[in-house]
């Protein structure tokens, strides 16, 4: 009898026993490609200021929304960004910078004078979609300005929309970087003429 007690007292320890926590899981977005980048901004130093953000986006969670009408914003469980978002998405811009030889020297630093300097606003930066992950937009306000001048030679709001191809987060993340891509493009492309007018003033 005492036996058979002990053998259900371990049995009903043994069910009791917590499952194992869950893991989170940290992702980095995907180098952007440099293969569409066309001439310098500058032969001299360019600086990528600190992006700016707000709300859910100062943290690590992936955001999602059930669909573009939903009110309602959900971060994922356990699927984190490596930096906040705003961070991420300068220091990727950065090194697609470095990558696309745009400036003789892209530093962050904010010590480092600078020909000119990049600022940005991350506004969206978030997945769609109910049953999984269907697409993700991101919007990214991108300012140029020349060294100290506070007024800006271009101020740009840019967004992208790019499908997700299968419900792995993986895929989420480099469609994220897709999304990215095209962005840096189009600033690029808004920005070397920006530039180019005001270096011939000087």
């Amino acid at each position: 009898m005492k036996k058979a007690a002990l053998a259900l007292l371990i049995g009903l320890v043994g069910c009791a026993a917590p499952s194992p926590a869950p893991e989170d899981h940290f992702y980095r977005l995907p180098a952007a490609d440099a293969g569409h980048c066309n001439g310098q901004l500058t032969a001299d130093t360019l600086r990528v200021a600190a992006f700016r953000t707000d709300g859910l986006l100062h943290e690590r969670g992936i955001v999602y929304s059930d669909s573009n009408d939903s009110v309602e914003l959900k971060k994922h469980d356990y699927h984190l960004w490596q930096q906040a978002p705003a961070d991420l998405v300068r220091d990727h811009l950065l090194n697609y910078l470095r990558d696309c030889q745009t400036a003789a020297t892209v530093t962050r630093a904010a010590d480092v004078p600078a020909e000119f300097v990049i600022a940005g606003y991350l506004g969206e930066f978030m997945q769609f979609g109910k049953a999984g992950p269907e697409y993700v937009v991101v919007t990214l306000e991108l300012q140029l300005r020349h060294g100290a001048q506070a007024r800006p030679l271009l101020v740009k709001t840019y967004s992208e929309r790019e499908p997700v191809s299968d419900a792995a987060m993986p895929a989420l993340v480099n469609a994220f970087g897709r999304a990215l891509e095209r962005v840096y493009e189009r600033f690029l492309a808004d920005a070397r003429p920006v530039a180019s007018e005001r270096l011939r003033q000087e």
